[in-house]
């Protein structure tokens, strides 16, 4: 049963006998000691099930309150579920507590509304109550939270070890809350969450400095991230690297960030390849770039003292101290484990040691007591084999710490407590303290809390929020009677007034420095949240440039610019002027500035430069008119500072001659020679040029045109010069519509009626004519139809001359109708097209092949591409880059996830998507599932697949096989998982080998295999080529998908098989893809490049000379039949090998077609005997030319037979 101690108002669970009494009595003599201080630690076995604090599920047994378990201490909080990233208290430098209005707050994940929420604590009950304001319903993510006194900041990242690039849904969001001190409600502002990076992490954390900037940071792949607002806490950079980082760390090492000293940001960050700690200290107002030197806080030779344990905090004491507690690497038990780090504000850094390696200290966290000048140290420990929190303490001004784990914080048998998290903010007696923990195997939350004593002063705002010594400043509050000093960045106020217990006015003494401003009273300290900004007079040390003229930008440097109210140029007030920094503001040069000094004003003075700043005025051209004109022509210029002009230049030739008529007109004439281009004007003190440019006019020049040829509508495209102006565009002297694109680019299209002849091309200057002529097709205009395949076309309507001819251009529809056996493929020629029937303009002499393909056939099933893509804790998952289109082919979809979900749908390629198999791991841990879809592929080529619920992470992989059955493109399909075949989804066992036994049944089928794993690396089995291999997330949130595959010749039993780097749940799917016989073409989609122009000649001497085709040296095999087997590799860059077989000896030419039927390399013409041949193409066509990417095919003819194959050139 219970025994309540009122002694100091501990609360303690009653111990058996003197053990119990003993450690009591320990614990009330400690002097200093955190439980000492205490006013309220309770150790208790409520299983709290209201609405505010979760119930804890039936399948975890809780101790009831009539159970007694040994030297629990802290409070059991609410279920926070599996949903949620694990430890959701974490991680090391992050803060999920702040103190605000007389309460303690916390980021903690509701598991009813799954998502995370902002709780209130009640101290009298010791139970976290949700608010219900909602934070980031994303269960991967992590958060930091920051409280300035005035807003709540949030910073959520999606959490990943090793940290890298990522979409806009996994990026870090910034979430900005206002606080109504009578609901005691937070409210998200408008605007807000916004992205502030794009980076998944293990760490980010948040501050803000002296002038309201916030800044942010994280590490990846090695690298310190920054990031900082610019305008306003709405807009952000873009983020950098830590300039000053010279070594790159470890991927799974941390950064955190902390402002200090009034005007300062620190960073510090572990470095595990350096074995160091390091910081850098940012001067608040100075660019995100610059940064000073980096300290190292902590190194010890080459022994490894870097971890990515680190927690970092300032000091309130006006003093500029800034605190660490860091974790070293070292693992000898009588080597340091845990060091406490200080700082003072000259750079110089020392070190304490908490604990050694024997006390199995991990995930340390640091709290800074400003009422008792104390710092408050919370480790994760393992004791009598059970995890908990334990803590120690020291005095700032000699950290020390006795040996040992120290005292239990948070500590409940039966739960393994971990990652202690607290507040950023310094803490007094006013606000006592609170650390949250969690055991992230059961999923509960614990805290552990020392109320507040008699309150102390508490600073909520001042105003003004700067000024020079002499300002008297208000500051608002609580429990400021009493109050016994006052002072502004450690220096005591000059006087003060305690106005009531809520107000204080203090004026600003001599000699105070930016910083927090603090009150004492007999109970205590409180700062400000905020630095004080303290104006002394401005100095200039210089300025940058030393001489502009007016509308230029002036950097001026120095000190005391806080406050400016005036700048001023020889006493001419800047035309505007921006306060970066204390240090620098940018002004610009006022019209009618002369040379002299600048000066900068605030309220606490007026600094002059030393040198003078140098006006010039060099002339301004602010019109011209006319705005063109020929050679000669006399052009007016407007401006302003022409009567010292000694040059006028038109796109930089001289002008022939000028005439200044005034300080603000010049009269000059177009030099022969110019071009179009700005006007400029030259006198002693520069250049100035017109914003707009000045167009010379000349008749018109034609140097080209394309096409050479058309009929009536085509569109021509002019090249050549002096086309602006253009009156008039003609075909043998027949206007045309047309349009000026630029000064050397004109486009027109042919006129009806128009016949073959020149172009000209009219202006306001003259004609330019083309030196060649244009070709305009006559009627008769004959269509040939050419068949490919067996089948036939009918034309409506038929062609009403003798030898397929009409008369006059005619829209005709063709019909392709295929013989038995076959399919209508595509047009290909003159027309290139899918759709049957088609309709073409024969408008000029035209030839196109309907091309048909026996049914059935596609040639051996052949892998052609892969593409891959993955998602993070969202219910799609699509691939990065889009897969080819091609018509025919067979395309598979597997998808893994973990843990596993079932796919609803997958879309993309313009197809019906239908379900092959799934299967689950044998332990749920993931799956595959494996979808199909063939046809006349369309779209963009993206593939995504949408899933029953959202996982923490999914990866889609999407193959495409070409030549496979067309009407049965599948054959056997089989799966399992570490169960056995078609395995259950429990109860399995984590395996590192698979091996599954696939029957094919058809010859030249492919066994496809999609194997799903987690976190480990796979190896294909004997024969298998591994065409994938893909991993999402990091740790136990990684999912990883291998495809392989393996082309069987002969029908029959074979091993599906792989392995893994170690054991792991895993499933699998097989799937024999059947071959559909013979190769012969197949329709591509007409997003295919191809090479236009017209048939060209045979081959040169040389490089490009005719390749010889060669026997393969199979002596007394004969082929039965003429086949041509597939290019190898395709797709191919440089050069592939073809083969082909020839079952009796006769003329055989062997030849390269692009996808309009043109002819592009002629590689075989001869008689050759029956056999075997192979013979290899260079990628070039027959003028020696590289083929450009795209689909091409080849073509065998050997008397009445032929057979075609398809290749694709990738360059």
């Amino acid at each position: 049963m219970l025994k309540k101690y009122a002694s100091n108002n501990l609360l303690f669970k009653s111990w058996a006998g003197i053990l119990g009494t003993a450690i009591f009595c320990l614990l009330l003599a400690a002097g200093g000691n955190l439980l000492a201080q205490a006013s309220l630690v309770k150790a208790d076995n409520r299983n709290v099930t209201t609405e505010k604090s979760a119930t804890i599920p039936p399948a975890v047994s809780v101790p009831g309150s009539e159970t007694v378990i040994e030297a629990n201490t802290g409070y059991l909080g609410h279920y926070f579920g599996s949903s949620v990233a694990p430890a959701p208290t974490g991680e090391k430098p992050e803060s999920k507590l702040w103190w605000n209005d007389n309460y303690w707050w916390g980021s903690m994940w509701n598991p009813a509304a799954n998502q995370y929420q902002i709780y209130r604590f009640n101290l009298a009950s010791q139970v976290w109550e949700t608010t219900g304001t909602s934070i980031d319903n994303r269960s991967s993510t992590k958060a930091d939270a920051l409280w300035d006194g005035n807003k709540l900041y949030i910073a959520s990242h999606v959490f990943a070890e090793r940290g890298g690039s990522t979409g806009s849904a996994n990026s870090a969001r910034l979430y900005r809350y206002s606080y109504n001190t009578t609901t005691k409600q937070y409210t998200l502002d408008s605007g807000f969450p916004v992205l502030i990076n794009s980076s998944t992490s293990e760490t980010l954390v948040i501050d803000k400095d002296s002038t309201g900037k916030l800044w942010i940071t994280w590490m990846q792949s090695g690298k310190v991230m920054i990031n900082s607002s610019t305008t306003d806490d709405l807009h952000w950079s873009t983020p950098i690297r830590l300039p000053v980082q010279t070594t790159t760390a470890k991927s799974d090492d941390i950064s955190t960030i902390q402002h200090f000293d009034g005007n300062k940001i620190g960073l510090m960050w572990s470095d595990q390849t350096a074995r160091k700690i390091f910081f850098a200290v940012h001067i608040d107002g100075n660019s995100m770039n610059t940064w000073q030197s980096v300290e190292t806080a902590l190194a010890d030779g080459s022994n490894p003292v870097a971890d990515d344990h680190i927690n970092l905090k300032m000091g309130k004491d006006g003093q500029g101290n800034v605190y660490a507690v860091t974790k070293t690497s070292l693992s000898d038990n009588n080597l340091p484990q845990i060091y406490v780090l200080k700082r003072d504000r000259f750079g110089n850094w020392i070190q304490a040691v908490y604990g050694y390696g024997r006390d199995n200290f991990t995930r340390p966290i640091l709290l800074i007591d400003e009422s008792n000048n104390k710092i408050h140290v919370f480790v994760k420990a393992k004791v009598s084999n059970v995890d908990g929190i334990y803590t120690k303490n020291s005095d700032l001004d000699n950290i020390s710490f006795p040996s040992g784990v120290g005292t239990p914080f948070i500590k409940y048998s039966g739960y393994n407590i971990n990652d202690p998290t607290s507040t950023k903010q310094t803490i007094n007696n006013a606000m006592g303290l609170v650390v949250l923990a969690g055991d992230h195997d059961k999923y509960y939350y614990f805290h552990n809390a020392i109320a507040p004593t008699a309150a102390g002063p508490l600073i909520s705002s001042f105003s003004p929020a700067s000024g020079v010594a002499g300002t008297v400043v208000t500051l608002t509050g609580s429990n400021f009677s009493g109050a016994t000093a006052v002072k502004f960045n450690g220096v005591n106020a000059a006087s003060f007034t305690v106005i009531s217990g809520n107000q204080i006015q203090a004026t600003v003494p001599a000699g105070a420095s930016t910083g927090l401003i603090s009150v004492t009273t007999p109970q205590g300290s409180g700062s400000s949240n905020a630095a004080f900004v303290v104006i002394t007079a401005p100095q200039i040390a210089g300025f940058s440039p030393v001489s502009g003229a007016a509308g230029a930008q002036v950097t001026v440097t120095g000190s005391g610019f806080t406050g400016a109210s005036a700048v001023t140029f020889n006493n001419v007030a800047a035309g505007s002027f921006t306060v970066n920094s204390d240090n620098q503001l940018q002004a610009v040069v006022p019209a009618g500035a002369t040379t002299g000094k600048i000066r900068v004003t605030n309220p606490a003075g007026t600094a002059t430069s030393a040198s003078n700043f140098t006006v010039l005025n060099p002339p301004v051209i602010a019109s011209f008119s006319p705005a063109s004109g020929t050679s000669g022509a006399l052009i007016t210029l407007t401006g302003n500072n022409f009567s010292t002009v000694s040059a006028v230049r038109f796109n930089g030739v001289l002008a022939s001659s000028f005439i200044i008529d005034s300080n603000t007109q010049i009269r000059a004439t177009v030099p022969a020679g110019a071009t179009s281009g700005p006007i400029s004007a030259t006198n002693p003190d520069g250049t100035g040029s017109s914003a707009g440019n000045f167009t010379v006019l000349i008749p018109p020049q034609i140097s080209s045109f394309t096409p050479a040829s058309g009929p009536s509508g085509t569109l021509v495209t002019i090249s050549g010069a002096g086309f602006t102006g253009t009156t008039a565009v003609k075909f043998n002297g027949l206007a045309a519509v047309f349009s000026v694109i630029s000064d050397n680019q004109v486009q027109a299209t042919v006129p009806a009626n128009a016949n073959s002849g020149p172009i000209s091309v009219t202006n306001a200057i003259g004609t330019g004519t083309s030196a060649a002529n244009f070709t305009v097709p006559e009627p008769p205009f004959v269509l040939t139809v050419m068949i490919q395949g067996n089948g036939r076309v009918q034309l409506s309507p038929e062609p009403d001359l003798p030898g397929g001819a009409y008369s006059q251009a005619t829209p005709v529809i063709m019909t392709a109708f295929p013989d038995s056996g076959y399919l209508f493929s595509k047009w290909s020629g003159d027309l290139l097209s899918f759709a049957n029937p088609e309709t073409l303009l024969v408008n000029s002499n035209k030839i196109i092949t309907a091309e048909f393909i026996e049914e059935g056939s596609g040639g051996p099933a052949a892998f052609e591409e892969t593409r891959s893509g993955g998602s993070i804790s969202s219910a799609v998952v699509a691939t990065a880059d889009p897969l080819t289109l091609v018509n025919g082919d067979l395309y598979l979809a597997a998808i893994s996830t973990k843990a596993h979900v079932q796919v609803s749908t997958v879309s993309g390629l313009g197809l019906n998507w239908i379900p092959v198999r799934e299967q689950c791991g044998g332990r749920l841990q993931t799956g595959v599932s494996v979808w199909m879809a063939r046809g006349n592929p369309s779209g963009s080529g993206i593939v995504t697949a949408t899933l029953a619920k959202t996982p923490q992470t999914a990866v889609i992989t999407v193959s495409r096989y070409s030549g496979a059955h067309s009407t049965e493109p599948l054959g056997t399909v089989i799966s399992a998982n570490t169960n056995g075949l078609n395995g259950a989804c429990s109860d399995g066992s984590d395996g590192r080998n698979y091996l599954l036994d696939v029957a094919t049944t058809a010859p030249g089928s492919v066994i496809f295999g999609a194997v799903a794993i987690r976190n480990r690396t796979h190896t294909p089995g004997a024969g298998y080529t591994e065409r994938s291999e893909s991993a999402v997330g990091s740790g136990g949130s990684m999912v990883g998908l291998a495809i392989v595959d393996q082309t069987i010749p002969t029908p029959g039993v074979t091993p599906l098989n792989g392995s893994f780097s170690s054991d792991v749940d895993w499933a699998v799917i097989g799937i024999e893809i059947k071959s559909g016989g013979a190769i012969l073409s197949s329709a591509i989609s007409n997003r295919s490049a191809g090479v236009g122009g017209s048939p060209l000649p045979n081959a040169l001497n040389g490089l490009n000379s005719q390749p010889t085709a060669v026997n393969t040296g199979q002596p007394g095999l004969l082929p039965e039949k003429l086949s041509l087997s597939r290019n190898y590799p395709n797709p191919f860059n440089m050069e592939t090998t073809i083969e082909y077989a020839l079952p009796q000896a006769g003329p055989v030419k062997l030849a390269v077609y692009n996808i309009l039927g043109q002819q592009v390399r002629l590689l075989v013409n001869e008689t050759q005997e029956a056999g075997y041949r192979r013979v290899t193409w260079n990628g070039r066509d027959d003028a020696g030319k590289e083929a450009t990417s795209g689909v091409y095919f080849i073509r065998l003819n050997t008397g009445q037979q032929q057979v075609i194959g398809r290749m694709i050139v990738q360059k």
